[in-house]
């Protein structure tokens, strides 16, 4: 056919791998580019921004070049926007946070550090912080601040009972000069939240499992000021981004030793988690969908229920293998 265009396999795939690297790529435009007026010898860095060749379809004659890419920071965060603009009406939002859900916030006046800021962001609620991070917090907003206020309502009141944090709402979808909805504006969207905390549900039945030593040590982990003595489950679940694990920040490292290789070797190292820290997080998010899962069956209008869908892609729990969707 005359309008397809024949391409070989490039030379460096764009694999999901390389996808997820550069969205854990915060440090590229630092390495590559010095914006923050970090001194000339980390240049030396740069190589360790993620780089592929990219071929830019604007030219009359396009040819791939050598391009870095990096984590693109707070600006729609969940990529939301994308999926208001091919039309969804449902939209099933899990946030992953290194923020804790303050119980004592007021559901109609959040404030700095009492829930995920990316999530305010999306309703137009911005940050106060002074910081690069939260610069672009109100850029994000896709919806009209009305409809926060049940939804954090809903959380707290889940988090307070020990269920799964979560809430439904219906939120109503705003335009703006930078999200390109103005085709949409007005139009209301079913919600899903599914926020990422502590479920009490979940630990009293870990409390009794064979995995009991859990428990212990996500209180351990938890405690305020627990400074050294924070045990392998520090911050459970609420991780932090960067340094979870690392006793040394790598530039202090670079400066007293000036070894570039380690420094190398520290920066990648930043964004380690443990077996163990992967693992109860993933067992934690996996009761999080199975014990909602008529509610998100319901919401999603699946057939068969809750439990229906859930054995059929991944089985019973009992000896039974998952088959997939039908």
């Amino acid at each position: 056919q005359e309008d397809v265009l024949a391409m070989g396999l490039p030379d460096t795939p764009f694999s999901l791998a390389f996808a997820s690297g550069i969205s854990s790529s915060a440090a590229a435009a630092a390495l590559s580019a010095q914006p923050m007026g970090l001194p000339g010898k980390y240049c030396r860095l740069a190589h360790l921004a993620p780089v592929i060749d990219y071929m830019s379809p604007v030219p009359a004659e396009p040819a791939a070049t050598p391009m870095a890419f990096g984590d693109g920071m707070s600006l729609d965060n969940f990529g939301i926007m994308g999926m208001l603009a091919r039309g969804v009406d449902k939209v099933l939002l899990v946030v992953s946070t290194a923020t804790p859900l303050d119980l004592k916030l007021t559901p109609s006046k959040p404030k700095d550090g009492e829930v995920d800021g990316s999530l305010l962001a999306l309703f137009g609620v911005g940050s106060t912080k002074k910081n690069f991070e939260m610069v672009l917090g109100t850029e994000s907003q896709v919806f009209e601040q009305a409809g926060l206020e049940a939804i954090l309502t809903g959380l707290v009141a889940t988090r307070r009972q020990g269920t799964a944090v979560a809430a439904t709402g219906e939120a109503t979808i705003k335009a703006t000069t930078r999200n390109g909805l103005q085709a949409r504006a007005g139009n209301k969207v079913s919600l899903h939240v599914m926020y990422l905390d502590r479920i009490i549900e979940w630990e009293a039945k870990v409390k009794v499992s064979e995995a009991s030593f859990v428990v212990p040590a996500i209180k351990r982990g938890n405690r305020r000021r627990c400074g050294d003595d924070c045990g392998p489950l520090k911050r459970f679940p609420h991780y932090s981004t960067i340094a979870q694990n690392d006793e040394t920040d790598p530039l202090q490292t670079f400066a007293i030793t000036d070894d570039y290789k380690l420094l190398s070797e520290r920066w990648t190292n930043l964004t380690d988690l443990t077996t163990v820290q992967v693992t109860t997080l993933m067992h934690l998010q996996a009761y999080a969908v199975v014990s909602q899962a008529d509610k998100l069956s319901s919401f999603l209008g699946l057939e068969g229920g809750g439990q229906g869908w859930w054995n059929r892609w991944f089985g019973s729990g009992r000896g039974e293998e998952g088959r997939g969707p039908e």
